[in-house]
């Protein structure tokens, strides 16, 4: 569709890193302003045919487990 995704340690006004969206003319945070939840670096990401964004990285879920997040498009 034209966007650029961008992951790394982009911190938003809470801490929390997030995936950055560029749509060819400003970049914007996955999930809106300030929504991510990413309590560490995101290392990979990757797009399926459909646009849904996925990341990995060194982020954990509640429990202490590393996981797979998915944007749906």
């Amino acid at each position: 569709t034209g966007n650029v995704y961008a992951a790394g340690r982009f911190v938003n006004d809470y801490g929390n890193c997030y995936i950055a969206k560029w749509n060819g003319m400003a970049w914007s945070e996955q999930g809106g302003s300030n929504g991510s939840t990413f309590n560490n670096e995101i290392r990979n990401i990757a797009i399926d045919a459909k646009g849904n964004v996925f990341a990995t990285g060194s982020f954990m879920n509640t429990r202490g487990n590393y996981f797979v997040a998915e944007y749906k498009q």
